[in-house]
């Protein structure tokens, strides 16, 4: 085995890589880690001969964090779009703030980074996408608000909940990991006890 190697700071004191692509290309976020956990931190990409580059933010924002790439590089997470507001009653919340609710991204070199925007029943806690297939499908859900979704660059993001067929026992809360087949893997409730999923293009109802 290789000895481990360590990546770089962008800044600060802290970082996390979230996913690794085919050619060792990484997406995940770097910055400070402050008192009681509290952090300021940005998305990045690594490349080896590279090295570690900030993807910024959405306007506005502040703090972002890269949490899925392809093996085109392009890399996905979320970004806060106003200034951090620390609400106790939101625990665990880590960006944004009430009216600027943090959206799920897409960023492609050469682009930058593009807002997927968000779902119906999304606000306050906002979306983010955590996996990007070869095909450019994006996954992800709001935090804690049971809305998995699903992004395309044809249909834009839906909810898999609406896809799914009538009484199916499912509500999906997290979409985590997407194949090139289009299957999707994640967490949910299936008659209201939590369970793992893999949700297949064939089990999707087209309304």
């Amino acid at each position: 085995m290789a000895p481990v190697r360590t990546q770089p700071l962008l800044g600060g004191n802290y970082t996390r890589g979230w996913s690794i692509n085919e050619s060792g290309q990484i997406a995940g976020e770097s910055g400070d880690v402050g008192p009681m956990g509290l952090r300021t931190r940005l998305a990045f990409r690594f490349t080896e001969g590279v090295g570690m580059i900030s993807l910024g933010t959405l306007p506005g924002g502040t703090q972002s964090a890269g949490y899925g790439i392809n093996d085109s590089g392009q890399v996905v997470g979320e970004s806060d779009r106003g200034h951090i507001v620390n609400f106790p009653q939101f625990k665990g919340r880590s960006f944004g703030q009430v009216g600027e609710e943090p959206h799920a991204f897409l960023w492609t070199e050469g682009v930058g980074m593009r807002d997927l925007g968000s779902l119906a029943g999304c606000d306050v806690l906002g979306t983010e996408a955590k996996a990007i297939s070869n095909n450019g499908v994006v996954v992800g859900d709001c935090h804690g608000q049971q809305h998995a979704f699903r992004w395309t660059e044809a249909e834009g993001m839906i909810d898999l909940n609406t896809l799914l067929p009538l009484n199916s026992g499912w509500v999906l809360m997290e979409a985590n990991g997407i194949n090139d087949k289009g299957q999707i893997t994640g967490y949910g409730l299936h008659n209201g006890v939590g369970r793992a999923f893999r949700l297949s293009p064939h089990e999707i109802v087209n309304k």
